[in-house]
């Protein structure tokens, strides 16, 4: 008997040491990974810092090529719409300014989402401001798609839709508009179905 009192009490101090350099090592990779938390943060200010200290030596051509490399496309607009006219070379450098505007501005339309669900909203809309009764128009659950044309940068909407005459006879239409990025129709066109 006192031999197994003895083995459960060598049992238990074990177990209650294990349990604390668990504890010690929980600590420790806690105290190592807030370290590393505010070790990248400081890597990441003194980037911002050095570029910062870089971009204010630049031209403010420079500056706007640099901030559209940076992918802050706003600022480099920005920037290009503040240059010195007491320059020497100002009409240059206006030149350069326009034709890097223009890229900038290109770049940014690239950049854009198409906006379908307002394009399909504004389709619709269309829809019943060309019918003649639009009380009486009823869309299909399942009747609108769309499509998008990178290269002409425009929405191709479809709508199925039905709409009384003035018989008061229900028929089905088709409605196809075509929208801008932003979703405002520029074009449409109906057909019976």
């Amino acid at each position: 008997m006192k031999t197994a009192l003895i083995s459960r009490n060598r049992n238990t101090s074990t177990g209650s040491s294990t349990n604390y350099i668990l504890i010690v090592l929980v600590w420790l990779f806690g105290i190592f990974v807030v370290f590393w938390g505010c070790y990248g943060i400081y890597q990441e200010h003194d980037q911002e810092q050095k570029s910062e200290q870089y971009r204010s030596t630049l031209t403010p051509i420079s500056r706007a090529e640099f901030d559209r490399k940076q992918g802050n496309l706003q600022a480099a607009l920005d920037g290009l719409s503040v240059l010195n006219p007491d320059s020497p070379d100002h009409e240059k450098a206006q030149i350069e300014a326009q034709s890097l505007k223009r890229e900038i501005q290109t770049q940014i339309e690239n950049q854009k989402t198409p906006l379908f669900e307002t394009g399909k909203d504004n389709c619709k809309a269309r829809v019943k401001d060309q019918e003649e009764f639009p009380s009486t128009v009823e869309f299909k659950w399942f009747g609108t798609d769309s499509t998008v044309d990178k290269t002409a940068r425009q929405i191709t909407v479809t709508v199925d839709y039905t709409a009384k005459n003035s018989m008061g006879a229900e028929l089905p239409y088709r409605m196809t508009c075509d929208t801008n990025y932003d979703g405002e129709v520029t074009n449409t066109s109906r057909t019976g179905r």
